[in-house]
């Protein structure tokens, strides 16, 4: 009889194990279940993340954003180009930008985000 090892099945459940301990051990620890998962969750993998550029619309959005606020700029279409030539960079505007410009138009325009 030959016994054939599932890896995917193994795998979740060695994954569903470790995350029922950290509940079981944040269960029991207060401290520990505020203080140390949030820091790890809530401000550790963002600050890791929030350097990394990627080739789609959410981590152009995400760039964006952050260069928009730096901006001192009354001209609203002036101020994109000038956004864009920070970001020129960044590999959404480099492999797509007239979805580029039309992403950052809407943010601006529909949605008004920045007003």
């Amino acid at each position: 009889m030959r016994l054939k090892y599932n890896f995917k099945e193994h795998s979740y459940k060695v994954i569903s194990q470790i995350v029922m301990r950290i509940v079981l051990y944040g269960s029991s620890n207060y401290s520990f279940r505020l203080g140390r998962i949030s820091e790890v969750f809530l401000i550790k993998i963002p600050n890791i993340m929030k350097d990394k550029l990627y080739d789609n619309a959410d981590s152009f959005a995400m760039s964006f954003d952050e260069e928009w606020e730096n901006i001192d700029c009354d001209d609203i279409r002036l101020k994109i180009d000038k956004v864009f030539e920070l970001l020129s960079d960044h590999p959404f505007l480099i492999s797509n930008p007239e979805n580029a410009r039309k992403m950052a138009e809407f943010r601006v325009f529909s949605l008004k985000k920045f007003k």
